[in-house]
């Protein structure tokens, strides 16, 4: 599964566990950075999810959660357009 949220791509990976018997789930959250490309790994707990559903709704929400925590962090920096540094 993926989505696309605030130029950022998210993709989800929900995989069952037959001995638990509980969905485990991850995301990649990619996004380019000036011109460098970036790929985060997130995790959802694990053992806790009892369908494919809840598990992607949930690391959705928190792939996004992420992003905004991203955004707002960086929204506060600048470069300087002489020497590049963040001010």
């Amino acid at each position: 599964m993926a989505a696309r949220y605030r130029n950022h791509l998210i993709l989800v990976k929900a995989d069952f566990d037959s001995e638990s018997r509980f969905w485990n789930v991850r995301a990649h959250i990619q996004f380019n950075q000036h011109i460098t490309f970036r790929d985060v790994l997130i995790t959802g707990p694990k053992d806790t999810f009892k369908t494919q559903k809840r598990a992607e709704t949930h690391i959705i929400q928190e792939a996004k959660k992420w992003v905004d925590n991203r955004l707002r962090e960086n929204a506060g920096k600048t470069k300087t357009a002489d020497t590049g540094v963040e001010t």
